[in-house]
């Protein structure tokens, strides 16, 4: 029994430490996703703000590019926050993931607990019996 929950800690801690170690990459490279589309948001944000400021100077001659280049970057800009809805969709089921796995690691561990404590029960059994035994051999030593 000894054995068996020893395995049974050590492949839980193993399963657990994995999953974490997954869930941390994951969200680690949710994390570096997130942050490379806002600041490609950022820059190209930056970039139709210079030539929106230039189409003014030259509004008569660029009036149609500019309004072109604006679409363009509503579709670019829509696309981005699908995108950041996506990764924060994603971040919600990793969490989600994350909290099942706590909650599988909790009841293994009152499985460990429970087991550890039935373990207790039959050690204290054993001894019982030994001591039986013991005096039972002693009370038949005496009557012989």
């Amino acid at each position: 029994l000894r054995s068996l929950t020893k395995s049974l800690e050590d492949r839980v801690d193993a399963l657990v430490q994995s999953h974490e170690a997954t869930l941390r990459d994951r969200t680690a490279a949710e994390h570096k996703r997130l942050t490379e589309l806002e600041d490609e948001f950022l820059e190209r944000e930056k970039a139709m703000r210079r030539e929106y400021d230039k189409a003014i100077h030259d509004r008569d001659r660029k009036l149609a590019k500019a309004v072109s280049k604006v679409k363009a970057f509503e579709s670019h800009l829509e696309d981005a926050l699908t995108r950041v809805d996506e990764q924060k969709a994603k971040m919600q089921e990793a969490t989600m993931k994350l909290a099942e796995a706590t909650t599988e690691r909790q009841s293994l561990e009152e499985e460990n607990r429970r087991l550890q404590r039935q373990v207790h029960s039959l050690e204290l059994q054993v001894e019982d019996s030994n001591r039986s035994c013991n005096n039972a051999e002693d009370a038949q030593r005496r009557a012989e």
